[in-house]
């Protein structure tokens, strides 16, 4: 029998192979690299795009997404807050494609 957690590991790699060939397929040769914080969700930068980007991912029935898309395209030019680039689709997750900023995260400990 399959444990629970054996499971849920099997899961995540396939879905980060099927998010990393999709990625692949639109900006070329990219490796993922994950980023710390994110307790509602996953971020990974995206090494290999130019701008550098991060791919924020996120389960589809997380309403607050596309409230946060929406706040950073209204601060877009700020110079503050990332560009979003593009917002895919994959089986239940959505990924948000934002510029990288570099500095530290807020969430401590």
């Amino acid at each position: 029998m399959v444990s629970i957690n054996t499971e849920k590991v099997r899961r995540y790699k396939v879905m980060i192979e099927e998010i990393t060939e999709k990625l692949k397929a639109r900006f070329g040769k990219v490796n993922l690299i994950r980023l710390t914080g994110g307790y509602t969700n996953l971020t990974f930068l995206v090494e290999g795009t130019n701008p550098l980007l991060v791919a924020k991912i996120v389960h589809l029935t997380n309403e607050d997404t596309m409230n946060e898309v929406n706040c950073l395209n209204l601060l877009q030019g700020s110079g503050v807050t990332p560009i979003i680039h593009d917002l895919l689709d994959i089986s239940n997750v959505r990924i948000v494609l934002m510029d990288y900023k570099n500095g530290i995260h807020g969430q401590c400990c």
